[in-house]
This record gives C-alpha cells, structure tokens and sequence, in this order.
C-alpha cells in the first residue's frame, strides 16, 4: 500500500522528539513504553501506570498547544469518544496535563489497524473478511450518525480490527457535531486524509461534510482493501485532492473484476461522485450490506473464496460499456438487494421412482417365491411355476431401472383357466387404489407362467383332480386365502 499522505504537517522534528519521549514517565504516574502511532497532532504510546495498569496515552504535539482548534479537538475526540465507547469507539479514561503536554489516557488495544493488516496480506483482504469487517465498521458509524456525529476522517488507519475480532474505530479528533457550532478549523479548511476525503472535503468545504461524507470514507476504505490500489492514485497528495474535487471514482468491476456485482453496486453508490446519489448515511448502506453478506454466505462454500467469487458471477461483471453514471437512485434500493440473488444454494437430490420400484419388484418377487414354498403340497409344477414368477417380477423391476417413468405392464394374454381370472379380480379390487398398478403385474405375471405348460400341468395332476381345471397360480393362491 502506497505512503499515507496527511494534510497537516508531519515535520521529522516532530516524529524524532515524539519518539525521544519514550522511557520517560508522564504526570508522575505513567511510563511510555513504546510508540504506537504518530500523527500529525499528536502520539500515541503505550504506557504503564505506576499500580501496574497498561493503557494508551494520547499526547499532543506541544507546538500545536497555542492552537485554539487543536486543544478544542482533543476535548471533542474525548467526548465523542465516550458517547460510542459501548458500540465500537475507544473509551477515554482521564485526561490531564503534564507541563507543556496535554494528553487523554484511553484503552489499550490488542490487534492491528486494518491499514497493517492489508499490508500483511500482501495489500489486498479476502471477500468474505471484507464483508464482515465491513458489516462491523457500518454499524459503529450507524450509531454515531444516530447520535448526529459525523467522523469526517474514516480510513483504514482509523479502524483497529481487535485480537477478538472486534473493530473499533480510532481518532474522532476531526469529528463534528451536528447540534453544535464548527469550531474546529476555519470555514473551507481541507480536513481529513486525501485518499479517503470526499469530493466536497477536498474542494475544503468542511461545513458541507456530512454523513454522506463518511459513507464516501466507508466506500473508499472497501475499495482500498479490495483493490489494493487508492480510488484515485497519484503522486503527490496535491494531485490526489485535484483529481478527487474533479473526476468521478472508477467503477470498482473496473479495476477489480472478479468481485460479486452485489458488492460492486453498493461500494459504487457509496462512492458516488455528488453527495445527493450516495446511501443517505451509514444506517442505508449497512442494510444493503448485510444483505450481500447473507446471500454471499448461503451460498456453496469452498477453501478459497476468489474462486467461488468469479465461478459465480463472471458473467456479470463485466465492466460497463455505455459510459453512464455507475450510481443509483435511492429508487434502485429494491433492485440493489435482490442482485445478491444470484448465488443459489444446491437443491436436495430426490430419489427416482425408478429406484424405489425397483426395490418393491425385488421384495415382490422373493415373498412370491416364499409363498409357494411354504403352500401346501407343493409340486414340481407349481414349484416351477412360481421360480418363473419370481424371476419375471424381478426381470421386470430390474428393468425399471433404465426408465424416468412408472411400469407399465404388457396386457395380459387371453385367460385360459376359469379359477385364474377371478381370483386375479378379487385381489385387485380388494387391494387398495395406490397399490392397484402393482398388483395388475403380479396379476399378468403370474397368468403368464400357469399358461405357459397346461399339458405338463395336466399330466401331473393327482388322479382325484379334475381333469378341466388348471392348478392356479402360486400369487392367486395367496391372494384366495386372505379372501
């Protein structure tokens, strides 16, 4: 990530006697122990009270003490910072004065800024990490617009991603109230960090920053982790303020394709170039937000999400080609939301009905070959009869496994026997409507194969038996006795 570049002065004197401070004990009680940042303002160290208790402590740079604006930015940071402590600011503990340096004690925080953390990751953060970190930066910011306080320098040196994974958002020293009097700097002052001001804050119109103003900060810092790349790069921080007064943002599809046109459409908004088209405050965005989120998080998961991103939505992002404005009216809101729907989640496999026939001609076919051979005084023809039974219901469900559709069972040949048709009608009538199909097979099955050697059967007959009637079938014979 490229050199941060603020607009106030940042002279090597200041940073070189900031640092010299370290080791030494302030107010008598608190001993720096390390530097954690230097700005343009002020330091902010680590330190160590003398009953044992660590802390930050936030000390101004003693050339800016005569600063009416200075001492005034302090006290509001201060203040600011305690009406949000509970949702996602750091909380000021004391405050106090040592000799010619005036300083706030506050939390001390484990993690890294999210400025460090990109830089560690080569630059550029994940899509999910994004989506999450992002959800928790806009609900901070929502609870200060709802409590009318606008940050005006929102960037990724300002938001502090805890070990516990909490963010929290730094420094509201530029912070400005809506129910008060703008005291901070002269009217048209250029506040904030060039690569995270808005248009209307790098023209110097500090009284027209509003909301809007931090929802701009918000795009900028998503784009800036996506992309790895400022919105608008530059070489110096005087043609960055020039570029950012004057052009429109790029598209983030532009200059970073593979991400889900969902989060394309809500950082493009957030980056509009005239106020009146962005999410009215941070409250908006962050409902569309969570939206893109919910729908990124149904969908399949995989180990690395830049691959699902672009399987899922290559099709559609594409930068645009008919040179319009890439924001949208507050009217697109509806719209917005539903372009998450893009990633479905896999349907529930249903189990074919040829899979289940199968099994029932199976199961089928054994109780028929069961059945005739527990039926009394079996002989070889009805034995016979019945194996070739079995072995034709089992043929035919196996069968069923090559079809999409239900069995539909060849018609019956002409009946021949006068005990094989009613008993074939009976069992069909009495059995009940869904399991009539079914048995209509069984039925012709087993005709099938009683007709198939009437003069062995015949010729086999016992001398008592008839010599006109046909020994019936194994399955009919079933059938007659549950009647």
């Amino acid at each position: 990530m490229s050199q941060r570049h603020e607009v106030l002065d940042d002279t090597p004197e200041w940073e070189k006697s900031a640092r010299g401070c370290v080791g030494s004990t302030l107010a008598g009680k608190w001993r720096l122990d390390s530097v954690l940042g230097i700005g343009g303002t002020s330091a902010v160290y680590a330190a160590t009270h003398r009953n044992g208790h660590r802390a930050a402590i936030k000390a101004m740079r003693a050339d800016r003490l005569s600063s009416t604006s200075s001492r005034a930015r302090l006290v509001r940071e201060a203040y600011a910072a305690n009406v949000l402590a509970r949702d996602g600011a750091v909380a000021v503990l004391d405050d106090g004065v040592d000799g010619g340096t005036v300083f706030l004690v506050m939390d001390l925080l484990e993690g890294e800024t999210l400025h460090a953390r990109a830089r560690r990751c080569g630059g550029r953060l994940a899509i999910a990490e994004v989506l999450r970190i992002g959800e928790d930066l806009l609900r901070v910011i929502a609870v200060a617009h709802a409590k009318h306080i606008v940050h005006r320098d929102l960037k990724p040196e300002n938001v502090f991603v805890e070990t516990s994974g909490r963010v929290r958002v730094l420094d509201f020293g530029l912070a400005r109230f809506d129910d008060s009097v703008e005291t901070l700097t002269t009217s048209n002052a250029t506040l904030g960090t060039p690569a995270f001001m808005s248009p209307e804050q790098a023209w110097g119109r500090a009284r027209e920053a509003d909301a809007r103003s931090d929802v701009w900060g918000i795009g900028a810092t998503i784009f800036t982790l996506l992309t790895g790349r400022f919105v608008h790069p530059s070489q110096t921080p005087g043609e960055m303020l020039i570029r950012t007064a004057t052009q429109p943002p790029p598209s983030l599809a532009d200059v970073a394709p593979e991400t889900p046109r969902a989060i394309v459409r809500v950082v493009d908004r957030a980056l509009a170039f005239h106020a009146s088209e962005r999410w009215t405050d941070a409250r908006a965005m962050l409902e569309a937000w969570c939206v893109v989120r919910q729908e990124w998080e149904r969908a399949p998961s995989t180990e690395a999400p830049e691959p699902r991103a672009q399987r899922d939505t290559s099709a559609t992002l594409a930068p645009r080609s008919d040179g319009g404005d890439r924001t949208s009216d507050p009217a697109d809101a509806p719209e917005l939301l539903s372009a998450a729907t893009s990633l479905h989640p896999i349907a529930p496999r249903r189990r074919s009905f040829s899979e289940r026939a199968r099994w029932v001609g199976l199961v089928a076919g054994l109780c028929v070959l069961a059945a005739a051979m527990i039926a009394e005084r079996p002989t070889a023809t009805t034995l016979r009869a019945s194996v070739g039974s079995a072995a034709s219901l089992a043929a035919t469900a196996l069968a069923v496994t090559a079809q999409d559709g239900p069995v539909t069972p060849e018609p019956a040949p002409p009946q021949t026997s006068a005990s094989a048709a009613p008993a074939s009608t009976a069992s069909a009538s009495a059995a009940p409507a869904s399991s009539a199909p079914l048995l209509r097979a069984h039925s012709s099955i087993a005709t099938t194969a009683a007709t198939s050697s009437p003069t062995s059967s015949q010729a086999s007959a016992p001398p008592n038996a008839e010599p006109t009637a046909t020994a019936p079938a194994p399955l009919d014979k079933i059938l007659d006795r549950r009647k």
